[in-house]
């Protein structure tokens, strides 16, 4: 519920906040350790189906590669530029030339998967899956199961991936890394959770500024804007 209140005033979707905090966190990360890096490449797995095939069997998926402006400090900024490319994406099904990578991620050995990355999208920084979970209550030997964490195993050249399910009402997170790069994950952890409270702010300052916008007149018809005389 909190990530929904936070792109309905953006005018987003759950996966441009989750990119977008993403992006923050590693891009402060990397200030804290004074190294500057502009973009990161991010390969993000897009579901392919139309508003009429939402109840239909069988998995249509692709894959796009995300550039994440890590380097950019301000939230708005960030979360109008992952907007415009996964839009974008969405508009272009060429992202379905990719539905076996997509499918397979999770079976394939490290190399293969950072071949195909590679060979697929270009270098491949981190990845980051949102993956639809169930929204009942799950039960194992009778004990109720309260969170699902997702786990995805970082590959050589890919030290970073965060994963997502949804469960219930709410959404859980896995990051893992590889701990050669990236030596104190808690710490990223933590920058997450900020970039996640930045960006409600600023869906609390945009949905406050709606709400002074004074309202039209009632009952009132616009008034006709007039032709130029023609020459």
């Amino acid at each position: 519920s909190r990530l929904r209140a936070i792109k309905t005033p953006l005018n987003g979707t759950i996966n441009d906040v989750v990119l977008t905090a993403l992006a923050g966190a590693v891009g402060a990360y990397h200030r804290k350790r004074r190294v500057h890096v502009a973009t990161l490449n991010c390969m993000v797995p897009m579901s392919l189906r139309g508003e009429n095939e939402r109840e239909a069997l069988g998995n249509r998926v692709g894959m796009i590669n995300v550039a994440l402006p890590v380097g950019e400090p301000r939230a708005e900024l960030r979360f109008a530029r992952i907007v415009a490319q996964t839009r974008a994406a969405k508009r272009d099904m060429r992202g379905g030339l990719y539905p076996v990578l997509a499918s397979t991620l999770t079976v394939l050995p490290g190399a293969a998967f950072a071949w195909l990355a590679r060979q697929s999208l270009g270098r491949v920084n981190l990845v980051c899956t949102n993956i639809p979970g169930v929204a009942g209550t799950l039960y194992m030997a009778g004990a109720k199961v309260t969170a699902v964490y997702p786990f995805a195993s970082p590959v050589a050249g890919t030290p970073l991936v965060v994963a997502l399910v949804s469960y219930m009402d709410r959404m859980d997170i896995g990051i893992d890394t590889d701990p050669e790069a990236i030596p104190d994950p808690r710490r990223l952890t933590e920058l997450f959770l900020a970039s996640l409270d930045e960006l409600e702010s600023l869906a609390l300052s945009v949905e406050s500024s709606a709400d002074t916008r004074p309202a039209p007149a009632v009952g009132r018809e616009p008034t006709p804007r007039r032709s130029p005389p023609r020459p």
